[in-house]
């Protein structure tokens, strides 16, 4: 069987004096290049050293600063049939323990690394963690002293270890087979038509999916060059991605959703005209869900670089199938459809007209060939029908066969005889095209219905206000009842005046209880990068959760604060005797007023028209309840919860009151009166 370092032979072979990797530095300049015949020699010569430390077979810990210098240990590892684990380097203790854990678990007793690693760094790493049983070797010195003229390639069917970033818990260990890996590069190739003449630019984090086997593997197997920059260079200034995509005339490069947001957010438009992308084929975008939104503003804004809306390449993967499991597309564009925002009891989406004020979806394209995905409800575990949402699983022969050290019976689902994963995402099938919607636990279910965050998190970013969010996250917090939805928005900039927070708390907390009908639990306002993120720039959902309840956001202003500073009416008892005797308008207005601030917990807003909706002051379907609850109740009268959403509006229950109140009364009054 074909492994990886087939093909870094061939092509060693075909084109030896042909750059496999060029490094950028911060000014975009290539500042170290290195060539396939050299990257076949190097790679070869500390496999040598591996097999004379009898490390075949063995998983080994790769912890490196330098790209390059992981590359060759990686691609060593893969010729010398060792099980290489990467990860992270690790720069806080947070991050060590993360390290110490991957250790533990993968039971290494090897760390290979590279002499610009701290020394302090190593101590530290074996007093605090309890690591003194591995040993740690050095790759980019003493390399020599074994002979690499007879060492032939040794297979192994386990090509790599890929833990998990850990957006949603603690990392896994997904087992990739090398039969899997160049399945799975067969499948990105058919999808973005990469050749011997394409050049691929990354600047992801080599040692995760994406990077490694997108961009880093990817260009071995089909025998291109990859100029590379490091996260921070692309985070620190946008700027330089795209420069060096045109200085280079790069054909292939794209990241998650952020990155193109940055990009738009970061760069002026004077820097634009600088810049050509005629060149760029494929942009692809493998965040998830894709947000219509981020490619129509990128694609408008770099237009006039040459920038094509048929470039974005939407996909779908996960480290789970080795990398890719949609992404073919028959068309021109990547395909966008409006839905409705909320799905039908049986499930079904609503698919609305083009250009009407639905959601829009972006398609991850088709499931490629030797994939094959089944859409199953979670809660009657059978398979869904056209536009009906359920759980993502996959059958393939990219598809991890589980976790290392992990019993996998609850990550599949048998179907047809066959073993499907749970991807844990959710979404549907249209048009033979795959949508990803959310994630399966990325939802909060309050009052018995389930709410998606990313459908929030639309809602929020289409907010006149959403330029100024720096970024944003919903997630779920659990209350003494149920479960609460929290919203934590970073701002890009600080603003002294108090008063544009607190409108901004509020303008949030009306558009989702519009949207969905339920009230936010909080809304905070914090600073920019103040959201838990993993390495590669994901948000973390379950550390927000941890933030929020150890009071770890630096809050500028909450909801939970002027909830609790909310001037409380205190009296009632005035305002129900005038009432008694004279119910009219502003005595029911003012009464209103009243049990809204004391009873229903939402936050204050004297300046709201009596012709607003109930919706938009906070009142959802719950709180329409203990309103009426505590109207009936207080004034004897019997007014019904659907009659009120009906009215929906202050002033119509104004009236509604009013009304009732005076045939109460008239008829005390009145009584031989017969109305």
């Amino acid at each position: 069987m074909k492994n990886i370092i087939y093909y870094l032979t061939e092509n060693a072979a075909r084109f030896p004096d042909k750059a496999a990797y060029h490094f950028l530095s911060d000014d975009i300049d290539i500042e170290n290049t290195i060539y396939y015949k050299d990257l076949l020699e190097t790679c070869k010569n500390l496999a040598a050293i591996f097999y004379s430390k009898d490390f075949v077979g063995k998983r080994v810990l790769l912890i490196y600063k330098d790209t390059l210098q992981f590359i060759e240990a990686f691609l060593a590892c893969q010729y010398a049939g060792v099980i290489p684990v990467p990860v992270y380097f690790p720069s806080n203790k947070r991050q060590f323990a993360k390290v110490a854990e991957i250790i533990r678990d993968a039971d290494i007793n090897t760390i290979l690394s590279s002499s610009d690693m701290d020394t302090s760094f190593m101590k530290s790493m074996f007093e605090n963690y309890d690591l003194n049983q591995a040993s740690w070797l050095l790759t980019d010195i003493n390399i020599s002293g074994a002979s690499n003229s007879l060492i032939e390639p040794t297979q192994n069917s386990t090509a790599f270890i890929q833990y998990t970033s850990g957006t949603t818990g603690n990392a896994k260990g997904v087992v990739v087979s090398a039969e899997s890996l160049i399945h799975n590069q067969g499948l990105i190739k058919s999808c973005f038509k990469c050749t011997d003449q394409s050049k691929i630019l990354s600047w992801l984090p080599f040692q995760h999916d994406m990077g490694l086997i997108g961009n880093i593997l990817h260009t071995v197997y089909v025998g291109c060059t990859c100029y590379i920059m490091t996260p921070s260079q692309f985070i620190q200034k946008p700027l330089r991605w795209l420069t060096a995509i045109s200085k280079y005339k790069i054909s292939h490069s794209g990241g998650p959703n952020f990155a193109y947001d940055l990009c738009v957010e970061k760069i002026d438009s004077g820097e634009i005209k600088h810049l050509d992308f005629s060149f760029w084929l494929v942009a692809y975008n493998g965040a998830e869900p894709v947000r219509a939104n981020t490619i129509n503003r990128f694609a408008e804004k770099f237009n006039s670089a040459g920038f094509r809306q048929g470039t974005f390449y939407p996909c779908y993967g996960l480290a789970e199938a080795t990398l890719l499991v949609s992404g073919k597309r028959d068309h021109e564009f990547p395909r966008c459809i409006s839905i409705n925002m909320d799905f039908t009891s049986e499930g079904k989406l609503l698919i609305r007209p083009e250009n009407s004020d639905g959601k829009l979806a972006i398609s991850s394209g088709k499931v490629l060939e030797g994939m094959n995905v089944k859409i199953i409800v979670p809660e009657t575990r059978k398979e869904a029908g056209e536009n009906e949402l359920g759980e993502i699983c996959i059958n393939g022969e990219s598809v991890t066969k589980g976790y290392w050290n992990k019993k996998g019976n609850e990550i599949f689902y048998e179907i047809d005889n066959k073993l499907f994963l749970r991807t844990g995402d959710m979404g549907y099938l249209h048009n033979d095209e795959l949508f990803v919607h959310s994630r399966l636990k990325e939802m909060v279910i309050i009052r018995g219905r389930n709410y998606y965050l990313n459908d929030i998190e639309e809602t929020l970013h289409s907010l006149d206000i959403a330029d100024e969010f720096h970024s944003m996250v919903a997630f779920g917090y659990l209350l003494e009842k149920e479960e609460g939805l929290v919203i934590a928005v970073e701002m890009k900039r600080k603003i002294n005046a108090d008063e544009t927070y607190t409108a901004t708390v509020i303008d949030i907390d009306n558009a989702i209880t519009s949207a969905f009908g339920i009230t936010p639990f909080d809304i905070i306002i914090t600073y920019p990068f103040s959201i838990p993120r993993t390495t590669s720039g994901k948000i973390r959902r379950s550390k927000c959760f941890d933030h929020y309840n150890n009071n770890a956001f630096e809050i500028l202003k909450s909801k939970r604060s002027l909830v609790n500073s909310s001037p409380v009416i205190d009296r009632k008892k005035d305002i129900m005797d005038e009432l008694a005797g004279n119910s009219n308008y502003q005595s029911v207005r003012s009464y209103l007023l009243c049990i809204i601030d004391s009873t229903t917990a939402i936050i204050h807003q004297p300046s709201f028209s009596d012709s607003v909706k109930l919706t938009e002051i906070g009142i959802d379907s719950l709180k329409s309840m203990e309103l009426v609850n505590t109207i009936n109740k207080d004034l004897k009268i019997n007014i019904s919860v659907s009659s009120l959403l009906q009215q929906n509006t202050f002033c119509e229950l104004i009236e509604t009151i009013e009304n009732m109140l005076w045939l109460k009364h008239g008829q005390k009054i009145e009584k031989g009166i017969t109305i």
